[in-house]
Protein backbone atom coordinates (compact mmCIF):
# COMPACT_ATOMS: atom_id res chain seq x y z
CA UNK A 1 0.00 0.00 0.00
CA UNK A 2 1.51 3.20 -1.17
CA UNK A 3 1.86 5.35 2.14
CA UNK A 4 0.89 9.39 2.40
CA UNK A 5 4.48 10.41 2.81
CA UNK A 6 5.14 8.64 -0.42
CA UNK A 7 2.69 10.96 -1.93
CA UNK A 8 4.24 14.04 -0.51
CA UNK A 9 7.26 13.27 -1.72
CA UNK A 10 6.50 12.63 -5.65
CA UNK A 11 4.32 16.05 -5.56
CA UNK A 12 7.42 17.52 -3.92
CA UNK A 13 10.45 16.37 -6.44
CA UNK A 14 7.69 16.44 -9.61
CA UNK A 15 6.18 20.07 -9.22
CA UNK A 16 7.82 22.57 -11.61
CA UNK A 17 6.45 26.07 -10.30
CA UNK A 18 6.75 28.58 -13.39
CA UNK A 19 9.62 29.70 -11.52
CA UNK A 20 12.30 27.72 -12.56
CA UNK A 21 14.74 29.26 -9.82
CA UNK A 22 12.12 28.11 -7.14
CA UNK A 23 12.57 24.46 -8.58
CA UNK A 24 14.41 21.98 -6.06
CA UNK A 25 15.60 20.25 -9.16
CA UNK A 26 17.53 22.75 -10.44
CA UNK A 27 18.46 24.11 -7.01
CA UNK A 28 20.13 20.86 -6.35
CA UNK A 29 21.94 20.98 -10.51
CA UNK A 30 23.04 24.59 -9.11
CA UNK A 31 23.89 23.16 -5.72
CA UNK A 32 26.28 20.55 -7.25
CA UNK A 33 28.56 23.43 -8.52
CA UNK A 34 29.29 21.61 -11.59
CA UNK A 35 30.99 24.83 -13.23
CA UNK A 36 33.71 25.15 -10.46
CA UNK A 37 35.45 22.51 -11.80
CA UNK A 38 35.92 23.46 -15.20
CA UNK A 39 39.49 24.81 -14.98
CA UNK A 40 42.26 24.15 -17.47
CA UNK A 41 45.74 25.38 -18.30
CA UNK A 42 46.02 27.31 -21.74
CA UNK A 43 49.51 29.26 -23.04
CA UNK A 44 50.78 29.45 -19.19
CA UNK A 45 46.83 30.82 -17.68
CA UNK A 46 44.30 29.10 -15.85
CA UNK A 47 41.06 29.18 -17.99
CA UNK A 48 37.85 28.63 -16.18
CA UNK A 49 34.31 28.26 -16.78
CA UNK A 50 33.87 29.14 -13.42
CA UNK A 51 30.59 31.02 -13.61
CA UNK A 52 26.80 28.92 -13.50
CA UNK A 53 24.72 30.50 -16.08
CA UNK A 54 21.72 27.84 -16.02
CA UNK A 55 19.94 24.82 -15.50
CA UNK A 56 16.63 23.56 -16.92
CA UNK A 57 14.69 20.40 -16.20
CA UNK A 58 13.44 19.19 -19.67
CA UNK A 59 11.48 16.46 -18.42
CA UNK A 60 11.43 14.51 -14.96
CA UNK A 61 8.97 11.79 -14.55
CA UNK A 62 8.16 9.67 -11.58
CA UNK A 63 6.97 6.23 -11.22
CA UNK A 64 5.48 5.08 -7.85
CA UNK A 65 4.87 1.35 -7.33
CA UNK A 66 3.93 0.71 -3.67
CA UNK A 67 7.40 2.26 -1.68
CA UNK A 68 9.77 1.95 -4.74
CA UNK A 69 10.20 5.40 -6.85
CA UNK A 70 11.68 5.06 -10.44
CA UNK A 71 12.78 8.66 -11.54
CA UNK A 72 13.86 9.82 -14.86
CA UNK A 73 15.49 13.19 -15.42
CA UNK A 74 16.48 15.05 -18.57
CA UNK A 75 18.07 18.43 -18.63
CA UNK A 76 20.75 21.04 -19.20
CA UNK A 77 23.23 23.61 -17.56
CA UNK A 78 25.40 25.87 -18.69
CA UNK A 79 28.52 27.75 -17.73
CA UNK A 80 30.48 30.74 -18.70
CA UNK A 81 33.70 31.94 -18.25
CA UNK A 82 33.32 34.74 -15.23
CA UNK A 83 33.39 38.10 -16.93
CA UNK A 84 37.14 39.17 -15.88
CA UNK A 85 38.45 36.20 -17.71
CA UNK A 86 40.89 37.10 -20.01
CA UNK A 87 39.57 34.25 -22.43
CA UNK A 88 35.82 34.41 -22.77
CA UNK A 89 34.19 31.47 -23.14
CA UNK A 90 31.17 29.43 -22.35
CA UNK A 91 30.11 25.64 -22.39
CA UNK A 92 26.81 23.72 -21.72
CA UNK A 93 25.50 20.23 -21.73
CA UNK A 94 22.54 18.14 -21.90
CA UNK A 95 21.67 15.20 -19.11
CA UNK A 96 19.97 12.30 -18.20
CA UNK A 97 19.44 10.73 -14.88
CA UNK A 98 17.60 7.89 -13.36
CA UNK A 99 17.42 6.89 -9.79
CA UNK A 100 15.35 4.18 -8.22
CA UNK A 101 14.40 4.51 -4.52
CA UNK A 102 12.94 2.81 -1.57
CA UNK A 103 10.83 5.22 0.07
CA UNK A 104 10.65 3.35 3.26
CA UNK A 105 13.98 2.82 3.98
CA UNK A 106 15.00 6.11 1.93
CA UNK A 107 17.89 4.18 0.39
CA UNK A 108 18.86 4.05 -3.38
CA UNK A 109 18.63 1.22 -5.44
CA UNK A 110 19.91 2.30 -8.63
CA UNK A 111 21.52 5.67 -9.67
CA UNK A 112 22.84 7.05 -12.73
CA UNK A 113 23.53 10.40 -14.21
CA UNK A 114 25.29 10.96 -17.73
CA UNK A 115 25.92 13.93 -19.67
CA UNK A 116 25.18 13.11 -23.03
CA UNK A 117 25.93 15.82 -24.90
CA UNK A 118 28.12 18.82 -24.85
CA UNK A 119 28.72 22.29 -26.67
CA UNK A 120 29.96 25.91 -26.97
CA UNK A 121 33.38 27.43 -27.48
CA UNK A 122 34.73 25.78 -24.18
CA UNK A 123 33.37 22.41 -24.68
CA UNK A 124 36.95 20.25 -24.64
CA UNK A 125 36.95 21.67 -21.12
CA UNK A 126 33.43 20.36 -19.99
CA UNK A 127 34.06 16.98 -21.98
CA UNK A 128 37.69 16.26 -19.87
CA UNK A 129 35.70 17.21 -16.14
CA UNK A 130 32.60 15.30 -17.21
CA UNK A 131 33.15 12.04 -14.76
CA UNK A 132 33.63 14.24 -11.77
CA UNK A 133 30.50 17.01 -12.71
CA UNK A 134 28.35 13.63 -13.34
CA UNK A 135 29.70 12.66 -9.43
CA UNK A 136 28.91 16.19 -8.02
CA UNK A 137 25.39 15.78 -9.61
CA UNK A 138 24.63 12.38 -8.30
CA UNK A 139 25.61 13.14 -4.92
CA UNK A 140 22.80 16.41 -4.89
CA UNK A 141 20.03 14.70 -6.62
CA UNK A 142 20.48 11.59 -4.16
CA UNK A 143 20.84 14.26 -1.01
CA UNK A 144 17.56 16.18 -2.53
CA UNK A 145 15.89 12.63 -2.80
CA UNK A 146 17.14 11.84 0.61
CA UNK A 147 16.11 14.95 2.06
CA UNK A 148 12.11 14.62 0.98
CA UNK A 149 11.66 11.46 1.74
CA UNK A 150 12.72 11.97 5.49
Amino acid sequence: MTSTKTFAFAIALAAAPAAQAANPVVQAIEQAKPCSRLKVKALGLTVGLDKFESAAVKSLKVDIDGDHAQFALDGSLACAASDGSLLRGDASAELNASFTLDLAACEFSEKSIHIVATGGSFRPVLEAAKPQIEAALKRSLENLAKSLCK
